[in-house]
């Protein structure tokens, strides 16, 4: 009797240990279950923002390298759904009456005239962009609690289930304009990816100002920006090669190292007339367009310098 006791007790035992590590082993399993949810939604939100970086990164190229205002908010729309998972940009300015928002730049420039609007207009309806203007602050759009918004919106009208986020572009504080972009799924801009879209809105501002205040002097930007770049595409900051280098760029890049090798300096003297030549011979069709530096030495010759 004692025997079969124990034997009951131990069985007990063992059945009751044995579901203790069932459960234990069920939620250590299902934690791992959700550390790997949870590991699959921050990898994927980091390469989303990753992709969003290294557009900023290609319009802060153009924002350098464009020297027309249309041009470079046109890039920059195609350059914003090029990668992505936005399907639509397009991009608004304020027109001198305070009130009218004229579409200037789209990623399809053929739907330009479906995004002029004025903000007064009772008509239309609300829109994103408008909300973002008066409120000079992002407005995103879900296809709930907000679906009311852009009742008039062809895109939205195709596609309900669409996500949009419009920020506004600032000057001195006063919204002049919106950048609008639209996804093709909901639930796709969180509040980091919106701060990065209000970066290049930023950005894109101070390229317009400065367009359009100094567009005569814009040409002699490309000196600061690309005299470190190379004929052979070994410079930076940008790697460019060959003809894609800025010929003002080229030039100064050319006198820039003359300069510096045949002026004395504190730790060195300057290298004779005839040896800097034969350098910069040298260099011709690597460092330097073998085009100018032709011209350029027939220049140092003909003064006899």
């Amino acid at each position: 009797m004692e025997i079969n006791v124990a034997l009951f007790v131990l069985q007990a035992a063992i059945l009751g240990i044995t579901a203790w590590m069932l459960f234990r082993f069920r939620r250590i399993f299902g934690n791992a279950e959700r550390i790997e949810e949870e590991l699959s939604r921050s990898n994927a939100r980091l390469q989303r923002l990753n992709r969003v970086l290294r557009v900023a990164s290609n319009i802060h190229q153009l924002i350098f390298r464009e020297q027309n205002r249309s041009r470079l908010l046109q890039q920059a729309c195609e350059t914003l759904t090029d990668g992505q998972d936005y399907v639509f940009v397009w991009l608004g300015l304020l027109s001198s009456d305070g009130v009218t928002s004229n579409a200037v730049a789209a990623s399809h420039p053929s739907d330009l005239d479906r995004f002029t609007f004025r903000l007064d207009d009772p008509e239309r309806g609300p829109t994103c962009a408008a909300a973002c203007i008066r409120s000079r602050a992002p407005f995103r759009i879900e296809p709930a609690p907000n679906a009311d918004h852009c009742p008039s919106c062809v895109l939205r009208a195709s596609n309900s289930s669409r996500s949009a986020v419009a920020v506004p572009l600032l000057q001195k504080g006063r919204a002049i304009g919106a950048v609008v972009v639209h996804a093709g799924r909901p639930n796709v801009f969180d509040d980091e990816e919106i701060a990065l879209l209000q970066d290049v809105a930023d950005d894109l501002v101070h390229a317009i100002s400065m367009l359009s205040s100094i567009e005569y002097l814009r040409p002699a930007l490309d000196i600061p920006y690309y005299h470190h770049e190379r004929w052979n595409g070994a410079g930076y900051p940008f790697g460019l090669k060959g003809e894609a280098i800025p010929i003002a760029a080229r030039i100064f890049a050319i006198a820039d190292v003359w300069d510096a090798v045949t002026t004395d300096r504190p730790y060195r003297s300057g290298w004779p007339k005839n040896h800097a030549a034969d350098y910069m011979r040298g260099q011709a069709g690597q460092l330097f367009d073998p085009l100018i530096v032709d011209v350029f030495l027939r220049m140092i010759e003909g003064q006899g310098a």
